[in-house]
């Protein structure tokens, strides 16, 4: 989503960062390349961490850099900012990943992951069309607004759902 969605805004972003369309592009390349990385490191940082404090940093820093998006006119910057939204949304998809698996196991952990995927597949189809409406009553940054709102919208639904216990021991511990 947070690509898809932000593809409609790349010709206004590159009117309004005074840059070239290679440059806009870049963030999207920023962006996958932390995403990648990420996946890859967050695989050790849940055993060394609680998920929950992973998940409360890694949202906050999340929201962080997509206010600083919305503010900034440096295309620097946005690299850096798109970079560590990457990086974000790597390491919360395999540490939601991991608290399936922790808390569901057989048919149970087969129908989440069912749903999850059919959450990320249909993301993938209809934000395109999100973000071009967005871009064409809004601007850019509408788009940014829109995953910012998106991306809190879920950290608080998920909440009361990932504070349960699991056996006696927390779903969010490593155990």
């Amino acid at each position: 989503m947070g690509i898809d969605m932000y593809a409609a805004s790349m010709p206004q972003m590159v009117r309004y960062f005074h840059t070239t369309p290679s440059m806009i592009q870049l963030t999207v390349t920023f962006y996958m390349l932390a995403l990648f990385i990420s996946i890859l490191l967050s695989i050790n940082l849940r055993s060394w961490f609680e998920r929950w404090r992973l998940i409360n940093s890694i949202n906050t820093i999340f929201i962080i850099t997509t206010i600083t998006i919305l503010y900034i006119h440096n295309i620097y910057v946005l690299l850096l900012c798109r970079f560590m939204q990457g990086a974000c949304m790597g390491a919360l998809s395999m540490i939601v990943r991991s608290i399936l698996y922790t808390i569901a196991n057989g048919s149970k952990l087969r129908k989440y992951l069912l749903y999850n995927s059919i959450i990320f597949s249909t993301s993938a189809i209809i934000s395109p069309y999100i973000g071009s409406y967005i871009q064409q009553v809004y601007d850019w940054r509408g788009n940014m607004i829109f995953l910012l709102l998106y991306v809190l919208f879920l950290y608080l639904f998920s909440i009361p759902l990932l504070r349960f216990k699991v056996g006696g021991v927390s779903s969010l511990s490593y155990h």
